[in-house]
């Protein structure tokens, strides 16, 4: 219970950074090209690892709102990228298992976010006892009421009833 508290809390502190580089832009102004960059350099280097991943992931989730299918897109590719990492050294492959975790979350709420309300709602109808879809909902609903909550609380509280 802890260790997944502290996961969430981990995946809620998270930045969102301004969208870093494009797709396919690679230079010295890119934090996640050079963080690769240092990798390939020192394959043992756990710290350049985890700085590729945070950049990467960042770049993503920056979009994640308006565009989830590209949010996806780079999940992917940061997988694959991890699925290529060949190390013994016990810090990178602990940034690794970070950095799977950190994609599954993002992955599952990247395909939330293209997921409708109702299309959940039917789902939950249809099975009122599943508790993923329940837990999915519940997500969703927070998803949407959340930049309400502050700047217009009214119109939170009328989607929330």
């Amino acid at each position: 219970m802890f260790r997944t508290t502290l996961f969430t809390l981990t995946l809620l502190s998270l930045p969102i950074l301004p969208l870093a580089a494009q797709e396919g832009k690679k230079n010295a102004d890119d934090p996640a090209a050079a963080a690769a960059s240092k990798f390939r350099d020192d394959p043992n280097d756990a710290d350049a690892l985890t700085s590729y991943i945070n950049e990467t992931l960042l770049a993503a989730i920056q979009v994640m709102d308006t565009d989830p299918k590209a949010t996806l897109k780079g999940i992917d590719a940061l997988d694959a990228y991890m699925d290529k990492v060949q190390s013994a050294s016990p810090g990178v492959r602990s940034a690794l298992a970070r950095g799977r975790a950190l994609t599954k979350a993002y992955r599952q709420r990247a395909e939330l976010q293209s997921t409708s309300l109702e299309d959940l709602q039917t789902k939950l109808k249809a099975d009122p006892a599943d508790s993923n879809a329940l837990q999915s909902y519940f997500q969703k609903v927070a998803m949407e009421i959340a930049p309400l909550a502050r700047s217009e609380p009214e119109a939170a509280a009328k989607k929330l009833s």
